[in-house]
Order: structure tokens, then C-alpha cells, then sequence
């Protein structure tokens, strides 16, 4: 490749904005406080936002333009600022001068237009801005889609079609007020609820205890995952059902559910992005639904430099990506035909359909729950018991890691995360056992 220099690529979904390079990684949400003295953004200002509502905000990212907003310091007239200061702090630190954008389709032209001033005030140089739903998708065979992604304050829904590994996004599908702020609303109110029921407290009393409770949110969606039901704020203590967090968000994610299903014909699959796939219960809301994960998605752009590099003209956006053949075999294509016919049998060929543990074959089926010794339980005990689980899907074994200390194929896999596309002869094994999937012919 002709050009040298050290590309990062910023990912700008502002429930978690990420900066990357091939060997460097951050994070930030897309939250901002600001007074006369200084700006504060990321982390540190959402650990503060409800303490400080008049100099505080989490929508600049969604609503990027130049129009005068309401600030208590004269150092904030419009959203811009905020992003400016946001993107300021990472390309000093890192010292970013060529970065590649990528962009879910709420952005608007003339949002990314001025998004692209602002890089060029703070001299880096920007050489292209790929969907992020397009992006994504070059994992997939050849098919129907449509991808779901998770913003702060909304969702966004992008039909993707995939033809000789041509990656191609149509109009996107947004929907205000169904993002991962209005996700944590849900559960804190739920939980405020269940704390009121069950001791008349109520922990969202004032600004500072309400802030302690969001800021708990994601440690209690782990601990309860995990089959912990206590939570405590304080000296109170309470303990939740475990289906909570899943039915306090069922309300809102039925409206993007519903809006999917006119996007979608019966050819196509649901995707969901990370920050949809990471959020409880959505294997129970979404069950056919393919689940990306952060670790599969995020080496995508460096893998399709070249093309992302290549001159796209003024706007510098990319709307479509011919996917690396290699990349594309993840998951299992529902509908092919004609010359994709070989290509399916023979993945099918390789599909496992039993899980072979101490000379004993068990068919993987819809559901096979394990515990530590890689033995089948009965699907009562998962929360208590359960230590992965497999399961297939049109043809395609999906792996669930539900605790620490799981190696595939003599390499460690993350607790919480998924493996897909598993194949004959794959192992797994935990500290007890080991397991190695199988294809029985009947």
C-alpha cells in the first residue's frame, strides 16, 4: 500500500465512540460537561451528568450542526463545539493525522460534511467514511439483511443486500428515542420501582443518588446475568427478578422490532450490532437473530484498507464494499441458489451436530446447555449451573461462553461473548473436560 501512515479508524456511535489503530484502542461515550473553566467529556462527564444538568449534555453526536444552543459558558455555542473537543483530546493524544470514519446512517450529509471540517481544523486528514452497516456486513455470505444498531438516542436500522460479495446498504430506517440512554432510563425506572415495592425507597430521591444508580447499571446487568439477584444501593438491599432488565426494555425495543419487519421479506436476516447484541435478554427477544461482537467487527476496516483508502471523491463516503471471500464464511446464508448451491453444501458438510464428551455423543439440537464438565443440564438449571451453551440455527452451531475459563481449540475465549460457524473437529474445554464436535450421519 502506498500510503505509510498510521491510519486509525473512529467509529462514532456515541453510546461508545472508539478510536483504534492497529495497536491502540480507547473509548468514550459521546457525554460532555462544561463550565467557564473547562471541558469534560467521555466517561468522567457521564459519571457526572446527572449532577450537573444545566452544563451537561449527551446529544451533541446526534444532533452535530452549527446551530446556537442554550450553554451556560460562552465557550459552548453549538454542538460542534463539544465534538470538536471530544475529537481534540484523542487525536492529540495519539497523535492521529490520517483517520478513516465509520458512520451508522443517522449522519446526514451535511453533518458529515462538518464533521469533516472539523478533522481538517485539527490537521488530520480524513480518507473516506464507510457505513458502519456495511462495514459490519462483510462478514456475511451472500444474501438478505438488516442490520440493527444501538446509538444513544436512537436506533438505526440499514437493509443490506449481499450479491457476489458486494456489500451494498438502501436507505436507512431511524428511530428516535429507542437508544441506549432510553435502555438505561428503562432500568433504572425499574429498578426504582422494585425498590419502592419492595422497601419504599426510592433511590432516584435527588440528583446525586440518582447519578449513583445509573453509574451501577452495568455492573448489576452482569451480576444479575450471572445468576446474582441482589443488588444494593447504600445500606438497602433488595433482590430482582431475573427476567427485570429484559422486561423493562421490552416495551421500547417492540417498536424497533416492528419497524423491522417492513424492511425485512422473508429472505432476509436480522444482524445486530454489537451494542445491540451486548444488551440482556436479546437472545430471548431476538432469538433468530445474528449477534455481532465487538471482537469480530472491530479488525473489519483495517482488513479493507485499501479500499477504504481508495479516492471516493468529495464526500469521501462509502456505501458499498466487495467483501474478502475469506472473511465471508462466518454464518450461514438461509437462501442461496443456483451457483451457491456447492458452497452451501459443502459448509453444511462441515456443520457439526453433536458434541462428543468421555466416548458419549449428544446432539447439539436447538439448545445444549453445559456445565463445567461440558455435560448436558436440564434447561431449568442455567442460570445456576450452565457453563456454555451450543446451539444450532439454519445450519450454523453458535457458542455461548457464560463463564471465564473456556479454551477453543487450545486458545482462550472471552466469558460473555460468541463464537460462530463452529466446524467438525472443533474442541472446546474447560478445566475439567474436553469436548470435541462431531457429525453424526443417520
Amino acid at each position: 500500500m502506498a500510503n505509510t501512515q498510521r491510519i486509525f479508524v473512529l467509529d462514532l456511535n456515541d453510546h461508545n465512540l472508539c478510536l483504534q489503530s492497529e495497536d491502540t484502542q480507547v473509548f468514550a461515550p459521546g457525554y460532555a460537561i462544561f463550565d467557564d473553566h473547562e471541558i469534560t467529556t467521555g466517561k468522567d462527564a457521564k459519571n457526572q451528568y446527572r449532577l450537573k444538568p444545566l452544563s451537561a449534555s449527551n446529544q451533541f453526536w446526534d444532533q452535530l450542526s452549527l446551530d446556537p444552543i442554550r450553554s451556560a459558558t460562552a465557550r459552548v455555542k453549538h454542538n460542534a463545539d463539544l465534538v470538536y473537543h471530544q475529537l481534540k483530546t484523542w487525536f492529540e493524544e495519539f497523535s492521529v493525522s490520517h483517520l478513516i470514519i465509520s458512520a451508522p446512517g443517522s449522519y446526514s450529509e451535511r453533518q458529515l460534511a462538518l464533521l469533516l471540517g472539523i478533522c481538517q481544523s485539527l490537521n488530520v486528514q480524513v480518507d473516506s467514511i464507510v457505513d458502519s452497516a456495511v462495514l459490519h456486513t462483510t462478514q456475511l455470505y451472500n444474501g438478505q439483511y438488516v442490520h440493527v444498531e444501538l446509538l444513544l438516542h436512537q436506533a438505526v436500522l440499514t437493509p443490506i443486500d449481499i450479491h457476489q460479495r458486494t456489500v451494498l446498504k438502501k436507505q436507512a430506517t431511524l428511530l428516535p428515542g429507542c437508544g441506549t440512554a432510553q435502555i438505561d432510563d428503562a432500568w433504572a425506572r425499574a429498578i426504582s420501582d422494585e425498590f419502592i415495592r419492595q422497601l419504599r425507597y426510592n433511590p432516584l430521591h435527588d440528583a446525586k443518588a440518582e447519578q449513583s444508580v445509573y453509574n451501577q447499571l452495568a455492573e448489576w446487568q452482569v451480576s444479575l446475568a450471572a445468576g446474582n439477584n441482589e443488588i444494593r444501593i447504600g445500606e438497602q438491599s433488595i433482590k430482582l427478578a431475573n427476567s427485570l432488565f429484559s422486561d423493562a426494555i421490552k416495551p421500547l425495543l417492540s417498536r424497533v422490532i416492528d419497524r423491522i419487519k417492513p424492511l425485512a421479506d422473508t429472505h432476509s436476516q436480522i444482524v445486530l450490532s454489537p451494542s445491540c447484541s451486548a444488551l440482556v435478554g436479546m437472545n430471548e427477544i431476538l432469538p433468530e437473530a445474528i449477534l455481532l461482537s465487538e471482537n469480530t467487527t472491530r479488525p473489519l476496516a483495517f482488513e479493507y484498507l485499501e479500499q477504504l483508502q481508495d479516492d471516493h471523491g468529495e464526500t469521501a463516503l462509502i456505501h458499498q464494499l466487495r467483501a474478502n471471500p475469506a472473511r465471508s464464511v462466518t454464518f450461514n446464508d438461509l437462501n442461496y441458489s443456483g451457483s451457491h448451491q456447492s458452497e452451501t453444501t459443502a459448509l453444511l458438510e462441515l456443520t457439526p451436530s453433536h458434541l462428543l464428551v468421555n466416548s458419549q455423543a449428544y446432539p447439539i439440537g436447538k439448545r445444549l446447555l453445559l456445565d463445567s464438565r461440558l455435560l448436558p443440564l436440564d434447561s431449568h438449571n442455567k442460570a445456576l449451573d450452565a457453563f456454555v451453551e451450543l446451539f444450532s440455527e439454519a445450519g450454523v452451531v453458535y457458542l455461548n461462553i457464560l463463564h471465564d475459563g473456556l479454551t477453543m481449540n487450545d486458545r482462550e475465549v472471552d466469558f460473555n461473548s460468541t463464537v460462530n460457524a463452529l466446524k467438525i473437529g472443533d474442541k472446546i474445554a474447560s478445566a475439567l473436560a474436553n469436548a470435541t464436535l462431531i457429525k453424526v450421519h443417520h
